[in-house]
């Protein structure tokens, strides 16, 4: 049946044009990190299936040669037309369907009603809506037999507004399927995520922003923090610029052209290589494995392997590190990165003797000293520390502490590393070392971070970062980890620490991989030859800094986004939870490591300009406007609190409390730790109100103080800022506030936390952590009686059916495998999941696992010791050591801190991240090189284009002015990004650099934006966009919703609007 229809263009390009706010990306980034749903039954472990063959299709029968027409049959008397049923569907919107609840007892996406009769839906326990069907039984019985119904039309929901808002609020925030744009799903993962639905869809009568702010709190402490949120995924087929091809060496090459250069045998090629120490000895009596064979290096450090295959290397159980076998000598550096290279070269060199022909040979006393420590010899010897390593820095050197060598002088290390001395005649001395290959600082600022991170030899080492949780109580569990954002505006400032917002965030460097690239687990079982990757710093990206530097005339100004670091001052070794201050002013606990402290001493001897020193007679005044300290503990309370001071720890050090700053002497107080606003002690029974939090309202610093303040800074003085500041700082109260941090290129209105909680959460959240160690069972569901990938039994190559059928919104979900229990004649979901700290005898660990198994026959314990993150098997997933909360585990299992993994590497790999000039330049260059054919620009590689993009997103997504100062250093190029900003904004950043002509000129020329007639000035969106070829648009365009002078042509997609609209006649087949 067709209708005619007429509609106004401008309502349809507005309908389209909401339909684009919802994001490029599709609605979701398809990670397979969601929440997944369970299984309600037990089952046997699935068979992997080998790659199918294909079925012809077979050949169609031919058409039926049609009757004849028969005679009309003479016609009947007609009967009362029955009431017919119909179909329904329960929706947002009448377009969203909304998947998972049942509406008459039916399923909601499809359930059969009768005309004139209520419709009940219901989610969880809960029922949601109610609708009076007396009109359809109203209209022509046979006109329509499929009928959406809308939430917001629902009885539960008339007559408020609010009701519809919130209760749209809530459905939409349990989405488990956010990458499918057609529907929504309440498939709840478990029963505790069913109960919270309910409670909250009882309480969609409030106001909506407390309502939107209670959802938004219970999905960020609940949420499962394997979700990594991705800038970039998109349902829809990238376009690719024609003509691109994968060879590196073509004139022009496609952007994802390295996966074509890993070369794949169609047949096995038996192949001998040569194992090698970096001076090219050959390498004697190391063990080696592969799917082909195994054996120990022989003469000349000869081995043999089939081509493209992964070669492992070790002693006994001890691993060294693997390759793939794409070459016919390897080194021992290159079995791991540059400092565990380095330091397999080391052990080699320090347990081997001299063999003929100039090789190094591994004696068979080490494999047997290594023996008697099976396994257990990974934990025990660290290839990952530092090495003592020479690193550039300008004109001087830099040498890491040896805490590689200095390991083997304590503990079980120490014993190992004697029995073989003794049995080999002797050890050999460590041989110099030094990475050529690299410079650590590129500059000033990574100097900075060196000595502040302990990089620095000459300072104090910093291995793992404490990060503080929000004093919030939800279930019992504490809030989520607090660092606040201090962005570095300008080049007068830089970060000192960025946490890691990558898919693997929560590993250090050189640690196997939980995630792969495209964010799925490495399918290790046999038949596949799969190894998971390390995390090295090409892959790592960087959240927004949360402690920056600023510097204004000769001073320094330095924000950390948290008030309780000021705790560490008092007890820097018991600070972490529960900390106080007895009435002898003694700290009350002191198992907290020596880093916070030793960072603590960095930064005091940094911003002091060493006028202090740990460790040594020196003696420093510190001026402050604080009182009192407040430390860490449970509940949503301020925390135990202690007067302002410094432990003896911190010795010499005078604390001289102020009101005012005029005419301070920086050469008799050099330092000032300051607030800027007074605590919040009071909440009013507000259960999100974050304690300790500054109370803007409440200026501690007035005008005059700020320009006494600036007037210290320029005198060479320091201050230092400890303080969570949850506000945009609009309020004419925060402008003193503003005006210093802004002096320093600084601002704190960005109003979020950019630290990821540990991976942590309920039994079903897959990829968490506990104290404890916890044994754990993880999959991929089977979907229509098939697992979601293939193993080909040849070449041991992993298939994922989603990527060959190119359906990103069928990408599988991990999950935490459960079974049904009887228990008092009800069904109990359990999950396959054991926290050791609940079973504290071995039998009763035992019979955990064999229950277990019991619930999934043929299911094995996983057999790699050193990868922790293996699925289709019973993982043992060693500890943190951080005790989760509450420590009853009834609550969220939230971990009482966080901690932060630095290193050389990571320090590196920050600087990296956050040199805007050279990477938006980079970014340029590489969309020049595809909107040229390969004529002008220079391509990145992929996996720096996937580095530098997710960096980039960082800083261009949100509304922050950035600035550039000529009278300042500029190492991080703010001149040149901030005249690429100009360029897209029309020269709004009157306190950056000006677009240049030539830079304009070069996007006008390569359609970047519009040079001439209504559009000029406009950017060209590139619809339809593939940000792997044009990353500058891409991030410009996603800027370009916080910042409204960018302009943007949407004449293409979604459509210009005339002011009168235009009338248009269309025929719709219904």
């Amino acid at each position: 049946m067709n209708k005619k229809f007429k509609y106004k263009k401008s309502l349809l390009a507005a309908i389209l044009s909401a339909t684009l706010l919802t994001g490029c990306d599709g609605g979701g980034s398809g990670s397979s990190s969601d929440n997944p749903p369970v299984d309600s039954g037990t089952g046997s472990l699935p068979e992997v299936k080998p790659d199918p063959t294909p079925t012809p299709e077979p050949t169609p029968d031919p058409e039926p040669t049609p009757d004849p027409t028969p005679e009309p049959e003479p016609t009947p008397e007609p009967e009362p037309e029955p009431v017919p049923t119909k179909t329904g569907y329960l929706t947002l919107g009448g377009s969203q369907r909304v998947i998972g609840a049942k509406c008459n007892g039916e399923s909601s996406d499809g359930f059969t009603f009768t005309p004139g009769e209520n419709v009940t839906c219901v989610a969880g326990n809960t029922t949601i809506a109610t609708f009076n069907t007396q009109s359809e039984a109203a209209r022509s019985l046979r006109a329509v037999e499929k009928v959406s119904f809308s939430l917001e039309d629902a009885q539960e929901l008339a007559g408020s507004d609010d009701k519809k808002s919130n209760a749209l609020s809530l459905v939409t925030s349990m989405n488990s399927c956010p990458a499918d744009t057609e529907q929504v799903c309440l498939t709840f993962s478990s029963v505790i995520e069913s109960k919270r639905f309910d409670s909250l869809y009882k309480q969609i009568d409030l106001a909506p922003e407390e309502f939107k702010k209670l959802v938004n709190e219970e999905v960020e402490n609940n949420a499962a923090t394997d979700k990594a949120p991705s800038t970039h995924t998109s349902p829809v087929v990238p376009v690719t610029t024609p003509g691109t091809k994968p060879d590196l060496n073509a004139s022009f090459v496609s952007a994802n052209a390295e996966q074509f250069y890993q070369y794949q045998p169609t047949e096995i090629i038996l192949s001998e290589g040569r194992l090698v120490d970096s001076q090219g000895n050959g390498v004697v009596g190391v063990n080696y494995y592969t799917n082909s064979g195994r054996g120990v290096t022989g003469e000349n450090g000869e081995f043999s392997f089939s081509w493209g295959e992964t070669i492992s290397f070790g002693i006994d159980t001890f691993e060294l590190g693997s390759v793939r076998g794409n070459k016919s000598t390897i080194a021992l550096t290159e079995l791991g990165d540059e400092v565990r290279g380095a330091n397999i070269d080391q052990l080699i060199h320090r347990y081997s003797k001299a063999g003929q022909n100039n090789t190094r040979v591994v004696p068979d006393d080490v494999r047997k000293v290594f023996a008697e420590y099976p396994n257990v010899i990974n934990e025990i010897i660290n290839l990952s520390l530092s090495n003592g390593a020479t690193l550039g820095e300008g004109d001087q050197v830099v040498t890491l502490p040896n805490e590689f060598i200095e390991q083997f002088e304590t503990g079980q290390a120490k014993e190992i590393d004697t029995a073989i001395c003794a049995k080999t005649d002797g050890c050999n001395s460590p041989r110099w070392f030094s990475l050529t290959a690299r410079s650590i600082n590129e500059g000033q600022i990574q100097g900075v971070i060196n000595k502040l991170w302990g990089v620095d030899q000459s300072y104090k080492s910093v291995s793992k970062f404490h990060v503080f949780h929000d004093s919030t109580n939800f279930y019992g569990s504490t809030g989520n980890a607090r660092g606040q954002a201090v962005v570095n505006i300008s080049n007068a400032a830089f970060p000192i620490l960025m946490a890691r917002n990558d898919k693997n965030y929560w590993l250090a460097f050189g640690e196997k991989r939980a995630w792969d690239k495209n964010e799925l687990a490495y399918i290790t079982e046999a038949p596949s030859l799969v190894v998971p990757e390390n995390v090295t710093r090409d892959t790592a990206t960087f959240n927004l800094p949360f402690i920056s530097l600023g510097q204004v005339g000769e001073g320094k100004l330095m924000v950390i986004g948290n008030p309780h670091y000021n705790s560490i001052l008092r007890c820097p070794n018991g600070y972490s939870w529960n900390g106080s201050v007895n009435k002898d002013g003694q700290c009350t606990l002191d198992s907290d490591p020596d880093d916070m402290k030793n960072f603590m001493e960095n930064v005091l001897r940094y911003l002091s300009n060493e006028r202090w020193l740990p460790d040594a007679k020196s003696s420093m005044t510190v001026g402050t406007n604080l009182d009192t300290v407040y430390f860490k503990k449970a509940g949503q309370v301020l925390g135990n609190s202690a007067p302002f001071a410094f432990h003896k720890d911190f010795a010499g050090i005078t604390v001289k409390p102020l009101t005012s700053y005029g005419n301070l002497n920086p050469d008799e107080v050099p330092l000032l730790i300051l607030n800027g606003f007074e605590y919040v002690t009071q909440w009013s029974g507000d259960p999100y109100a974050v304690p300790l939090r500054a109370d803007t309202s409440k200026p501690k610093l007035s005008q005059q103080d700020v320009t006494d303040l600036i007037a210290y800074l320029n005198k060479g003085g320091s201050v230092l800022i400890m303080e969570n500041v949850m506000s945009n700082l609009k309020e004419e109260s925060a402008s003193g506030f503003v005006r210093l941090l802004d002096a320093a290129g600084l601002s704190m209105a960005l109003n979020k936390s950019v630290v990821n909680t540990d991976p942590q959460g309920y039994p079903d959240r897959v990829r968490q952590r506990r104290a404890t160690g916890i044994w754990v069972y993880e999959r991929y569901p089977v979907v229509e009686g098939e697992l979601p990938y293939t193993i080909d039994s040849q070449t041991g190559k992993v298939t994922w059916k989603y990527q060959i059928d190119n359906k990103p919104d069928k990408k599988p979900k991990l999950e935490v495998a459960s079974w049904q229990e009887d228990v008092d004649g009800k069904q109990v979901k359990r999950y396959a999941f054991i926290d050791e700290a609940e079973f504290k005898t071995k039998e009763s660990l035992e019979a955990a696992k064999a229950k277990i198994f019991e619930a999934f026959p043929g299911l094995k314990e996983c057999k790699d010791p050193a990868y922790h993150y293996e699925v289709n098997c019973l993982e043992y997933r060693p500890g943190t050591g951080v005790p989760v909360t509450p420590e009853n585990n009834t609550g969220m299992f939230v971990p009482r801190y966080t901690q932060l993994n630095l290193s050389a590497d990571t320090a590196k790999a920050m600087v990296q991240a956050a040199d805007l000039g050279t990477n938006i330049q980079r970014l340029y260059q590489h969309e020049l090189y595809f909107r040229t054919n390969g004529r002008k620009g220079e391509r990145l590689s992929s996996v720096d284009l996937e580095r530098l993009y997710q960096n980039m997103s960082v800083w261009l997504w949100n509304e922050i002015e950035y600035s550039y100062d000529s009278n300042k250093d500029d190492e991080l190029g703010f001149k040149t990004f901030t005249e690429f900003l100009n360029c897209y904004a029309n020269d709004a950043y009157t306190k950056g650099t000006l677009c240049s002509a030539e830079l304009k000129q070069s996007l006008i020329d390569n359609k970047m934006i519009y040079g001439e007639g209504s559009k000029a000035g406009m950017m060209n969106p590139s619809y339809p966009l593939n940000y792997m070829e044009k990353p500058l648009t891409r991030l410009m365009l996603g800027r370009s919703w916080w910042d409204l002078n960018i302009k943007v042509d949407v004449e293409k997609y979604p459509g210009a609007v005339s002011a009168e609209g235009e009338k248009v006649t269309e025929t719709i087949s219904l």
